[in-house]
This record gives C-alpha cells, structure tokens and sequence, in this order.
C-alpha cells in the first residue's frame, strides 16, 4: 500500500487523506463506524451528582469542552471543610485530537 506518494505505508486509514487535518465529514464518517464504549454522563456526571447531593461537597461548573459544552460540562468538586494544608487531587479530562471523546485523567 502507498500513500499516494509513491512511499510505502505500513498503517491504512480508510477515513481521511494522511496529513490532512479531519473536517466534519470525516469526524461524520468515523462516528458511523464507531459505537460509544463509554459514557461521560453514565461515568462522571452522574458520580458529581452522588457527591453534590450527600450535602459533603461543594460542586461548581466551571466550564465546558468545546466541541460539546451541553455534553461535557466540567466541574469542581471540593469539600464544605476545606483545608488548604491537605493533599489535593484533580481529576482532569483530555480531548484525544483524532476521535474528540474525552479520556479522563487523575493527578496527585
């Protein structure tokens, strides 16, 4: 297989032309193919929701992944007792740039 420019490719992508960032129809075109294996509201909003209503937590939105803010909102979830001298934990979610689905992190 070559990749259109006479050099050999060991990886074929059936979606897209190689260099060449997607648009919308490819992003269109790669959800067609793929089923959700995650949800982002099954797995974190839903979790956020748990914490904010055991009246323990103080939960703010504080902003939203732009290729779907209603979908993917992002919150800060702290203690009533906070205590600056504790350790912390945040919990960050990353955008993979091919798919745009969200893949969590944790930092300590």
């Amino acid at each position: 297989m070559t990749d259109g420019e006479g050099v050999k490719s060991a990886h074929f992508y059936p979606i897209g032309v190689k260099g060449v960032p997607w648009g919308e129809e490819e992003r269109v075109a790669w959800r067609a193919q793929h089923k959700m294996q995650r949800s982002y509201k099954d797995e974190v909003l839903t979790k956020i929701d748990v914490l904010r209503e055991s009246g323990e937590f103080v939960v703010e939105q504080y902003g939203a992944l732009s290729c779907d803010p209603q979908r993917y909102p992002l919150f800060v979830v702290k203690s009533k007792a906070w205590d600056a001298s504790k350790p912390t934990l945040l919990v960050t979610v990353h955008l993979c740039r091919r798919t745009r689905s969200p893949l969590c992190g944790v930092r300590m």
